[in-house]
């Protein structure tokens, strides 16, 4: 599952990213990728700070080179 967010602005993305991760956790989900692409950072910054205080993640960091790097944030979520 993978969750597309470029060109997103962060207060339309966040809403967005919540709903994937409820249904990725619904739908019992162990990985998820979110695409954030690079620009200036912001909505990386966002989406990774966003994801450290979710109760469903257990952990999450950068794609490989490459899955798009930077770019993309892999996120690791608690089972069922």
């Amino acid at each position: 599952p993978r969750l597309l967010l470029v060109g997103k602005r962060v207060d339309a993305a966040m809403p967005e990213l919540e709903r994937f991760l409820d249904d990725a956790l619904l739908n019992g989900a162990a990985e998820v990728e979110v695409v954030h692409g690079s620009g200036e950072g912001v909505l990386r910054k966002a989406v990774r700070e966003f994801l450290a205080a979710h109760r469903a993640v257990t952990a999450f960091h950068a794609a490989g080179p490459n899955q798009g790097g930077d770019n993309v944030t892999i996120v690791e979520m608690k089972a069922r």
